[in-house]
């Protein structure tokens, strides 16, 4: 049968040869007869002996026994087909693409030939290109497979050795989503055995595209899984498995300071902002000491520690740094022996901050070092004294060494700080400073019209107001990590019924008579008792505030508060989502009800405060942001949670992203690059990176789901130049062209990024759809680096940024 069917196909070639037609005759010779070792791993062969496969491979070549011949039905069940089949002319779909094969004489009007001419192609080529990022130029890779589309498969799927991958086509699917294809060579026997491409001889496409379409990528190695490309936010920060005999000083066993390593100027400027009085002396710098040793014992060595004047400086730029927001450690009682005696944990915990805002190794690296001392040093306080549980130095320390823990770039680190902030919470709360009956109306004349009882009124005064200035931060650092890190939040806004804090010109007096003249130009009789739980009740009422007050810390709390309302919502629409039973019509009717009063609520804030910082801003860009994404889908998405559910986290996204839910959502990521652009440089903290850090993961996916959305219609529909819509860059101004495309999805998102045109020339912008996800990765990247310029070569980036950039990176590297 086989005889007579070749035959007759040479036959119809002798004919159209007599007529004068091109022969189309394979230049390759057919094998009669595979040999073993081909046969086995379904490759091509040849009839020498041994084949040129196994002589290559220095294998014995044994032919292969009669009657050895797999049956169609055992191919069939181990190399299926496609659920779609490709249209004549089309790359089967998810698959690699194939190199160009020369034109055969098989008809390419009938669909039962359609295998029969990729076959021809593959054996005509022997070769199988791996594409190893998302080709621009081949829209037909990106057809639809098991409902999910191919670049996420691409983006999913591990590069493999071509030869490994097939060496047993029976071996199991990393993600069972990616379909197998049947390679059948025409001129081997289109009825009965099946051959597989020599994949020894598989190579990488060179790409030669622009920067961010089509950037040539090297392929992993092969012990690198598809589990651990998909999981590369699984090795992130927010990962930390305890390990045996890991502690505190595991890391770090000695202090790496010196007094010779000089503070970039840079970093002092902190000084010169506030004046602070007094210094540090010999006593307490030995105090200091004593607390390290004492603290770290054999675990860390202390051959030498800094002088008192050097100390004295990181402290001091540790509390300038706090004056930069919402300032709630007082600078001229600090040192003030009439105010308070300082305990040696607040200094330590003060001196690591200094340190961490530098940008020297051997500081930053001290800095965590005593961000340690600080913590295991408070917990052994507690439990030798239970009542420092009641003093603010205590709970001062506590909120610093959080600070910088919970941000601070390593993983153990901030999981820990994470955890610890419960005592803090706890403590504050069991003290009853949430609630304004804690607090009392303080004036200059309290206690008396002389000297001393104003100097005694100021003191009491400053001692209430950093309560208070504590409270609300540690509730802002509550809600900014627990959006960040998609936690429900420690403190309830409703908790908060103490005053908002006094003006920042009455908390920066320098001295007591300062304070009163300022108290009297305010023409007070006493001190608004205005909230958070009235600010949220009426929101309103932020247009409104009382000149005594801080507005700044009033609106972040605001802002705040709102956020944490939002979180609520988004936890009702989950519940609404996963409901066996479907959502409830009044259930949908309420949540949408919801979500627009928030969002006239977050809109009207916005426009009532015009004159604010960009950090600020930023916030208030990422809280709107933040109520129109499901942050934990995108997350699932981009693999923090494993393959399977990256897989169940994509269809739903891929509905979010034709909704109007969605073109808000990227426009304020996009609003949150423009503030963050407009930050004073090297004011990036904890909250403000992982907010931008967030925003880039809403664009790239958003971006990447269009861009596999775009190539799929463009397999039916290809589109021209006039064909294109307007540009909209989400982190310009708004225009008509944006408010076009929230409403109706009319034009093309995108961002500007800064490309320099030449040595003496300025930057010119340059627009980058979303569509091209690596350039969202480059304009992220740009905005960390152009908050954080680096002054000098010895001068590295915080932790946390160098993470989240690496981090970044990676998303633009996935292929």
């Amino acid at each position: 049968m086989t005889r007579d069917v070749l035959q007759r196909h040479q036959a119809v070639h002798e004919k159209d040869e007599a007529r004068g037609k091109a022969s189309l005759r394979r230049t390759k010779e057919r094998a009669i007869e595979a040999c073993e070792a081909c046969a086995t791993a379904k490759l091509s062969c040849d009839n020498e002996r041994p084949c040129k496969r196994c002589h290559s491979k220095r294998i014995n070549c044994v032919p292969r026994p009669k009657g050895r011949r797999l049956s169609r039905e055992r191919l069939s069940y181990s190399v299926s087909l496609p659920p779609y089949p490709p249209q004549v002319g089309e790359s089967p779909p998810g698959l690699s693409t194939l190199t160009p094969a020369p034109e055969s004489g098989l008809s390419e009007s009938s669909p039962g030939n359609v295998h029969e001419r990729y076959d021809a192609d593959v054996a005509q080529t022997s070769e199988l290109v791996l594409e190893t990022v998302i080709p621009d130029t081949d829209a037909q890779a990106y057809l639809p497979m098991n409902g999910f589309p191919a670049f996420f498969e691409q983006v999913m799927l591990p590069v493999v050795d071509a030869y490994d991958a097939v060496h047993d086509t029976q071996q199991p699917r990393v993600f069972d989503f990616m379909q197998d294809t049947d390679f059948t060579f025409l001129d081997t026997d289109i009825f009965g055995t099946n051959f597989i491409p020599d994949l020894d001889k598989a190579l990488d496409v060179p790409m030669a595209s622009t920067e961010f379409e089509n950037p040539q990528q090297s392929p992993l190695d092969d012990q690198e899984s598809a589990s651990q490309r998909a999981a590369a936010f699984g090795r992130s920060m927010w990962l930390w498995v305890p390990e045996k005999n890991q502690h505190a000083f595991s890391e770090e066993r000695q202090i790496p300071l010196r007094d010779t390593d000089s503070i970039p100027s840079s970093y002092q400027n902190r000084l010169d902002a506030v004046k602070i009085p007094g210094k540090l002396s010999y006593q307490t710098r030995d105090d200091i000491l004593k607390l390290v040793i004492r603290t770290g014992g054999s675990r860390l060595s202390v051959t030498t520690f800094p002088s008192p004047d050097y100390l004295d400086t990181l402290i001091k730029i540790g509390i300038g740094k706090r004056t930069e927001t919402d300032a709630w450690i007082h600078p001229y009682t600090f040192y003030d022996p009439d105010y308070q005696q300082l305990r040696p944990e607040l200094l330590t915990a003060l001196i690591a901050a200094g340190c961490v805002c530098c940008g020297m190794p051997s500081i930053n690296k001290t800095g965590i070092i005593l961000q340690e001392i600080t913590r295991v040093s408070l917990a052994q306080l507690v439990e030798d004294d239970n009542s420092v549980l009641r003093d603010l130095q205590y709970l001062q320390a506590s909120m610093m060494w959080l600070d910088i823990g919970i941000f601070c770039g390593y993983t153990r680190k901030m999981q820990i700080a994470e955890s610890y902030l419960q005592p803090l919470c706890t403590a504050v709360r069991r003290s009853a400073a949430f609630d304004r009956s804690t607090y009392t109306v303080i004036t200059p004349y309290s206690f008396g019209t002389d000297n001393e009882s104003l100097k005694r009124a100021w003191h009491a005064w400053v001692r209430q107001e950093s309560l208070k200035r504590l409270v609300y931060h540690l509730f802002g650092h509550d809600v900014e990590v627990a959006t960040t890190m998609n936690r429900p939040a420690l403190i309830s806004y409703t908790e908060l019924t103490l005053p908002f804090p006094s003006a920042r010109d009455l908390w920066f007096a320098p001295s007591a008579e300062a304070w009163r003249d300022i108290w009297i130009a305010y023409r007070l009789t006493g001190c608004s008792e205005l909230n958070l739980r009235d600010l949220l009740s009426d929101p309103s009422l932020i247009s409104q505030l009382a000149p005594e007050l801080d507005h700044e810390v009033a609106r972040s709390a605001l802002l705040q508060g709102l956020a944490l309302q939002v979180w609520e919502y988004r936890q009702q629409m989950l519940l609404s989502q996963t409901s066996l039973s479907g959502p409830r019509a009044t259930t949908q009717l309420w949540l949408q009800s919801r979500q627009d009063d928030l969002y006239t609520t977050l809109r009207a804030v916005q426009q009532d405060s015009l004159s604010v910082p960009p950090v600020t801003t930023l916030m208030s860009e990422f809280v709107m942001m933040y109520l129109h994404i499901d942050i934990d889908a995108i997350q699932r998405f981009v693999g923090r949670m494993g393959e399977l559910d990256a897989r169940r986290a994509y269809p739903g996204l891929r509905d979010w992203s034709r909704t109007k839910e969605a073109r808000f959502a990227i426009w304020h990521a996009g609003q949150m690059f423009r503030a963050a652009r407009t930050v004073a440089a090297y004011q990036f903290r904890g909250f403000e990176s992982l907010a931008i850090y967030h925003a880039t993961l809403v664009l790239w996916v958003y971006g990447l789901i269009q861009c596999g959305e775009t190539k799929r219609l463009a397999v039916t529909s290809p589109m021209t130049e006039a064909d294109l819509t307007a540009p909209v860059p989400l982190d310009e101004p708004e225009t008509q062209v944006t408010k076009s495309f929230l409403s109706h999805g009319v034009g093309r998102p995108g961002l500007m990024m800064l490309q320099p045109r030449g040595k003496n020339e300025e930057d010119v912008k340059v627009f980058y759809e979303l569509a091209k996800p690596r350039a969202v990765t480059a304009v992220a990247q740009q905005v960390f680096e152009g908050n954080c310029r680096l002054p000098f070569s010895d001068v590295s980036l915080p932790p946390i940024i160098q993470n989240l950039c690496a981090l970044i990176k990676d998303l633009g590297n996935l292929q």
